[in-house]
């Protein structure tokens, strides 16, 4: 196997922007503090066309965090080819994709007519799933290919409930549903790989857009005012040490504290609609600010040595303020990225207060906060590459 490239010399829009124009991003606020170097690191990210591969007899293999298509004669398309790298991208070497490396792609299972891919890189957790796997269901309908035409749809799985709520809004039948956990090589008389929305962790306002179109009633015109906290109580990893202590801290300053994974996805948008403060340690129940009106304000609680620009970017793309909270412990010098995800993190009340005073005084000055426009026509630029 080698690599081959899919022509991509034609000009696309996304989110009204042109392909080439980065967007730079406004920092987040910190009243005088530094910026951690990560921010600036990510803060011009050039938008990506959204684009539709049509591979006759081709193949898709997608395993954990790497995912890839192979064309009829054994090649790799490299532009609809995506691997995690060690820290929050993806990587951009087509020739190290971990395919090379794979003495096994399982047993192949072949699929009559035509089959639609929107398995992702880690696409079964929520924010991937939400971000990634879902908003291909709108490139393909824009580029001419309805759901409902195709004989069978490729996801990452189809067992949280998470998942069957939203590929059943999304208006994908679940007989024709394959899971690339069971089977993770695929080939197909027809096979039809939308691009992923953006760069990672630069989702694209037309992806957001379409997520709230599925999941906010169009009749939703109540205005934020809560104060909420998103807890990690019920998770395994990245737990706040201090949670309980924090969150009476919060509660005495009229914060709900909440536990998404009781909701379902469009209880849990509704939920953040109505948000007008949200602090939450950084993890997947922070992908439903996407759901705030602008101008709420987003407090994310990071560990020094797990610094993530995504939510940031997320809270940026949508028109809200945003800000963070270290936890304790030395960060990492600049240009040194540990991405230990899995630590807990242990945070300073007092640093938490400051930064809700500050932030309450920045609310004090908001005269208004308007709703999130929709999708139009002419924001997005579609074309299929046969």
């Amino acid at each position: 196997m080698g690599v081959t490239s899919a022509p991509t010399t034609w000009e696309g829009w996304d989110g009204g922007e042109p392909v080439a124009a980065p967007r730079i991003r406004r920092l987040p606020e910190m009243w005088g503090r530094t910026v951690h170097w990560k921010f600036h690191q990510h803060r011009g990210r050039a938008s990506l066309p959204a684009q539709v591969l049509v591979i006759p007899g081709g193949r898709v293999s997608a395993a954990g965090s790497a995912i890839a298509a192979i064309s009829a004669d054994n090649g790799l398309l490299a532009e609809f080819s995506y691997a995690m790298a060690d820290t929050e991208d993806y990587a951009t070497d087509p020739s190290t994709h971990p395919i090379f490396t794979e003495d096994d792609l399982g047993p192949l299972l072949d699929v009559d007519g035509t089959a639609a891919v929107l398995s992702s890189p880690c696409g079964g957790g929520y924010y991937h799933w939400l971000v990634d796997v879902l908003p291909r269901l709108e490139v393909l309908k824009r580029a001419g290919h309805e759901t409902q035409a195709m004989d069978r749809v490729i996801v990452n799985a189809c067992s949280a409930s998470y998942q069957r709520e939203t590929l059943s809004a999304a208006g994908v039948e679940q007989s024709k549903i394959i899971e690339s956990r069971w089977h993770p090589h695929v080939r197909a008389d027809r096979l039809v790989c939308p691009t992923l929305p953006g760069a990672f962790g630069h989702v694209p306002r037309w992806a957001c857009d379409f997520l709230r179109q599925m999941f906010l009633p169009e009749d939703d015109t109540g205005g934020p005012g809560e104060r909420l906290y998103l807890n990690r109580t019920h998770v395994t990893h990245r737990h706040v040490e201090n949670e309980p202590d924090l969150i009476r801290r919060l509660e005495r300053r009229g914060f709900r504290n909440v536990t998404l994974d009781s909701l379902s996805v469009g209880e849990q948008a509704r939920l953040l609609s109505t948000a007008r403060i949200v602090v939450a340690p950084h993890g997947a129940g922070l992908t439903n600010i996407l759901f705030c009106h602008p101008g709420t304000w987003i407090v994310e609680l990071m560990s020094p040595s797990d610094v993530s620009h995504v939510y940031w970017a997320l809270a940026e793309t949508m028109d809200l303020d945003y800000t963070y909270v270290l936890g304790e412990g030395e960060p990492s010098p600049v240009g040194i990225d540990p991405h230990d995800g899995e630590l807990d993190l242990r945070v300073s009340l007092d640093a938490v207060d400051r930064t809700l005073d500050a932030v309450e005084g920045e609310l004090k000055t908001l005269d208004h906060i308007g709703p999130a426009t929709g999708i139009e026509a002419s924001q997005l630029g579609w074309r299929e590459i046969a």
